[in-house]
């Protein structure tokens, strides 16, 4: 019997790491799901998102669609526009 408890721990543990999957993907929200910091549009729609965890977000039909953009290792804790072509960033690591 007690050979039996130990064959059935170890075959439980081998079928849990046997069935994990791999390829997983974010659903939801999209396009991700970091904590954002701050929003800034420059007219009714084009605009930018940046937080957690190096996110930058941006729109150019009003939010309907957002393209993603990550800077590695940094969290942005705002975003300024001060022409349509400039913009900077704040971050802290």
């Amino acid at each position: 019997m007690k050979k039996f408890i130990v064959s059935l721990i170890l075959f439980s543990g081998l079928d849990s790491t046997a069935i994990a999957q791999t390829g997983w993907f974010w659903q939801n929200p999209l396009p991700q799901g970091n904590q954002l910091q701050s929003v800034d549009f420059s007219n009714s729609e084009a605009g930018w998102a940046v937080g957690q965890y190096g996110t930058i977000l941006r729109t150019i039909n009003g939010g309907t669609n957002w393209t993603q953009t990550v800077v590695r290792n940094k969290s942005i804790s705002a975003f300024r526009r001060s022409s349509e072509q400039r913009h900077s960033l704040d971050s802290r690591r």
